[in-house]
């Protein structure tokens, strides 16, 4: 009688499941099941109706309907959950996995223009 929102069928429109990327949503109007990117800062890493997981610190997703979250580049960090963005590192500091720490010479080297130098 009424048409269902893809992915879902059946009669009551229940049977399917939301791609990767997606989550599902009611739609206020025709009470209907849909899938729903998961916004940015968020990602569904596999198909199925649940929830969007946030970014970990030192990872991003800066587009709607991600499936993983990217590693902040060279030289850039953040130390939040569900970012959409990564900012460079302050001076004095350098860039680990994503986040930014300060800069620490070993005993044996020492600072210069934010490196160390042996």
């Amino acid at each position: 009688s009424c048409s269902c929102n893809w992915p879902f069928k059946g009669e009551d429109c229940s049977q399917g499941e939301c791609p990767a990327g997606y989550f599902l949503t009611v739609n206020d109007t025709s009470r209907l099941y849909e899938c729903t990117k998961c916004a940015s800062g968020t990602y569904k890493e596999s198909p199925g109706n649940g929830r969007c997981s946030q970014c970990r610190p030192g990872t991003y997703s800066d587009e709607p309907g991600q499936t993983s979250c990217k590693t902040c580049p060279a030289g850039q960090g953040q130390e939040d959950s569900g970012s959409a963005k990564c900012f460079e590192c302050k001076v004095g500091e350098r860039a680990v996995n994503g986040r930014c720490t300060p800069l620490t010479c070993s005993n044996t080297e020492w600072k210069l223009h934010d490196q160390c130098l042996s």
